[in-house]
Formats: structure tokens, sequence, C-alpha cells
């Protein structure tokens, strides 16, 4: 569990879920009885949608930053693959043409 994303969703159940208990049990103030389950549930709401949603915003940037890193490994393994099967044999032109795309199609990627 990430501590700063945590944080952040208790204090937004906190203020979310007093502004959405001040509505939605505003007789409370007039002297009735609370409904408890309902009290609590609407704290859980906004701490439950705060901390998802920011871990999943936490998540799409390292996944943003395994793509930048899959798109230059990729790139590596093409240049490594090339000049391992050149002094082999001469590559027939179709297959330079390829990786050629492939190089051109990473390079545009990252």
């Amino acid at each position: 569990m990430n501590k700063q994303i945590m944080a952040r969703a208790i204090v937004v159940a906190v203020i979310v879920g007093s502004i959405l208990n001040l509505i939605n049990q505003w007789d409370i103030v007039n002297g009735a009885s609370p409904k408890w389950g309902a009290l609590l549930f609407t704290y859980c709401v906004p701490f439950l949608v705060s901390y998802f949603s920011g871990a999943m915003a936490n998540g799409n940037k390292s996944a943003s930053n395994s793509n930048d890193e899959l798109i230059e490994q990729l790139n590596q393994e093409v240049l490594n693959l090339e000049s391992t099967l050149e002094p082999l044999a001469p590559l027939p032109s179709s297959t330079k043409q390829s990786l050629l795309s492939i190089k051109s199609l990473l390079k545009t990627n990252a």
C-alpha cells in the first residue's frame, strides 16, 4: 500500500464523507437517531474511490515508464539480432527491409 495515496484517501473520505453525511442525515441535527451503517458506509465510498483512483493513476505512471524501457530494450534487441546474423550469412533484402521497418517503428514510438 502506498502511504501517500492512503493518507490522501483518508483526507478525502473525512471531508467528502462529512459533507455527504450532513446532506443525507440532516435529521440527526433535528434530534433523530443516526443510521450507523449508512453513516459509516458514506465514509467508505469516497475513501475507496479516492484510493483506487490514486492507485490506478500511480500504476499508469509506472506503466508508461515500463513502455519506454520496453521500447528501448526492443530497439537494442533488433540491433543485436542484426549484428549477430550479418556475419553468419548475408541477410536477404527482405529481412533487411523488415529489420529497417522495425527500427523505424521503434524510433517513432520512442
